[in-house]
């Protein structure tokens, strides 16, 4: 009777789809510094960009455009992100680019799972509109004013770089490159996915995004801890972004 040998052979390309979630050389306590400090950094990266950008273009404050604070505070929010990670993860703590989630990008595995993790956020967001609706008669408040970048094409295209590209890569490095690695090295897999999704939610400011921002966060950690890379992450955070800012112009236009 022949003894039965399973095909190891079939299993090879599954097995490579997630990348190694090896050790991070930095620990909870730096991922909990990198929390903690984000806020300072951002007000003083704010507060550099926004003096730096009216006195190189000598501005006086009737000409400061209206604008003008919240393209400062969104590009002081990556700033803000990336140096911390920079500086705790790839300077004092010497992380390969690889260990904070910049590896392995496969397109047809990757804008699939983006795909479906933006489908699951929505309908958890729609699900959550619809209890905030029903026992609060209130709608899910938008993170985003549209008069604060204006409708026309260029406030469209600001809005555009500022959401879609520098928010998803500035907020994945943070939270999912450097925070979740940190705490799932002290505190286990779980607890590491709720406390990065928590802090990623807080940072949201507005009460009414927590429960919306959460839901986000746990597609996107969940999405990270399978793939062990960035770049399904930053498609489907940039997705969703996407949505959210052309859903606002839609509604300006009409």
């Amino acid at each position: 009777m022949r003894n039965f040998e399973p095909d190891w052979e079939e299993t090879d390309e599954l097995a490579t789809m997630t990348e190694p979630q090896e050790e991070v050389p930095w620990s909870a306590g730096d991922s909990l510094l990198a929390v903690v400090l984000l806020v300072p950094a951002w007000i003083v990266a704010s507060a550099l960009i926004y003096f730096l950008t009216i006195t190189g273009l000598r501005l006086t404050f009737q000409a400061i455009p209206p604008s003008l604070p919240l393209v400062v505070a969104g590009v002081a929010a990556f700033v803000a992100s990336a140096g911390l990670v920079w500086i705790l993860g790839r300077r004092v703590r010497r992380a390969s680019f690889a260990q904070l989630g910049f590896n392995g990008f496969k397109f047809w595995l990757d804008v699939p799972l983006a795909i479906l993790g933006q489908i699951i956020a929505f309908v958890g967001l729609a699900v959550y509109s619809l209890v905030l609706r029903t026992i609060l008669d209130s709608e899910v408040p938008t993170q985003l004013g549209v008069g604060d970048f204006g409708p026309s094409t260029a406030g469209f295209v600001v809005a555009f770089i500022i959401i879609v590209i520098l928010a998803p890569f500035g907020e994945e490095m943070m939270f999912r490159g450097f925070v979740y690695p940190g705490f799932r090295k002290r505190f286990g897999v779980v607890k590491a996915m709720l406390l990065s999704s928590a802090a990623f939610a807080l940072f949201h400011v507005t009460p009414l995004l927590y429960v919306p921002m959460f839901i986000i966060g746990m597609v996107l950690v969940v999405l990270y801890e399978y793939r062990g890379t960035l770049a399904p992450n930053i498609m489907l955070h940039s997705l969703n972004n996407l949505l959210a800012l052309l859903a606002i112009y839609g509604f300006l236009g009409s």
